[in-house]
């Protein structure tokens, strides 16, 4: 019998008890190599025209650091 049958269709087990925003944001920033990595690779992004990634990693950087006005700045050119 496969497994998938017996349990109930949850999801993502690593999307069921998420960090929070915050501690999410610092934790991703410093996985990639710090704030002005992803900004760094995020703009290239936004140039490419990969809005979706850009917007996820830059929310990242926005809540890790959120007086970071040109993450802010590039985070709304992701969303148009």
């Amino acid at each position: 019998m496969k497994i998938d049958v017996l349990l109930p269709k949850i999801g993502n087990p690593a999307q069921l008890n998420p960090l929070p925003p915050v501690a999410a944001g610092k934790k991703f920033v410093e996985y990639a190599g710090g704030v002005s990595e992803v900004i760094k690779k995020a703009k290239r992004d936004v140039e490419n025209g990969e809005y979706r990634w850009a917007a996820e990693a830059l929310n990242h950087v926005v809540m890790a650091t959120p007086t970071n006005n040109y993450a802010k700045m590039l985070l709304a050119q992701a969303y148009r």
